[in-house]
């Protein structure tokens, strides 16, 4: 991919350092119709959280080093599968975890 930090150069395409690249890829994903609320992945960083609904065939790709993440808990009947794979760079960036916001509750 263009512009995608390499494992070799351990640099993003604007010369910005990661961690490890780590994708989160949706085998399977099934919850009750009649509950609305379902589980999903969720990442922080300095401007707040994002929640991914991934469905099957979705992916989501993240620095996981360097940027804190988890799922919210199942609901009842709910059923996930997910696939993680990470790569490391050589030279990775130094971590810090300054100027986030607090967790979601």
């Amino acid at each position: 991919m263009d512009g995608f930090p390499t494992a070799e150069s351990g640099e993003g395409a604007a010369g910005e350092r990661f961690g490890e690249a780590n994708v989160l890829l949706c085998l399977k994903h099934e919850h009750l119709a009649a509950i609305p609320t379902v589980s999903c992945t969720v990442s922080i960083d300095a401007d707040g959280s994002l929640a991914c609904d991934l469905t099957p065939g979705d992916c989501v790709v993240f620095d996981g080093a360097l940027t804190p993440h988890g799922r919210t808990p199942l609901g009842a009947g709910e059923n996930v599968i997910l696939v993680s794979f990470g790569f490391r760079a050589r030279e990775q960036a130094p971590p810090t975890v300054a100027h986030l916001p607090p967790a979601p509750l």
